[in-house]
């Protein structure tokens, strides 16, 4: 009986530890991610974007299925030594985050935008993150550099082909 009782509760835990996840707010997640690339913990399978080396969980978390596809595209660019579109979360190969801004652009009961200003090595950028909200929570589902879909260019595949 005891075993019963302690498996239901175990079941009852990760669904609330699920519920948890998927609460977060896309301000805080990209709030979470500058934070986590300014201290340089999100490199290799730290980072959720780089879908060659993080846990599945991980990437699953962050991104829609539609997006992660995209992801998978670009990594076979850099596992065939081409280049591919690179960091999704700043532009260039190195990150020093400063001046970071994070505001909400616009918002429906299952679409958000978020947008991030900030300097990277001195250079100034911006972001717009669109976020869906499906079954397991927001998860983003494209950025847009400048006025360029990564999605779009991702799922192209490898850029000069």
């Amino acid at each position: 009986m005891w075993k019963r009782v302690f498996s239901q509760i175990g079941l009852v835990l990760i669904v609330l530890g699920e519920v948890n996840a998927a609460e977060l707010t896309p301000l805080n997640m990209i709030q979470t991610a500058y934070d986590q690339i300014s201290q340089d913990k999100w490199v290799g399978a730290g980072d959720p974007a780089e879908v060659r080396l993080a846990p599945v969980k991980l990437t699953a978390n962050w991104f829609t299925a539609r997006f992660i596809g995209a992801l998978y595209q670009d990594s076979k660019c850099w596992e065939a030594g081409k280049e591919g579109i690179g960091p999704v979360w700043y532009d260039g190969q190195d990150s020093s985050i400063k001046d970071l801004n994070i505001t909400k652009k616009n918002e429906t009961a299952n679409a958000q935008t978020i947008h991030a200003d900030f300097t990277n090595n001195g250079r100034a950028e911006s972001k717009d993150f669109l976020f869906k909200n499906g079954v397991r929570g927001w998860r983003i589902d494209d950025i847009i550099d400048g006025k360029q879909s990564l999605f779009e260019q991702m799922a192209k595949g490898c850029p000069g082909q």
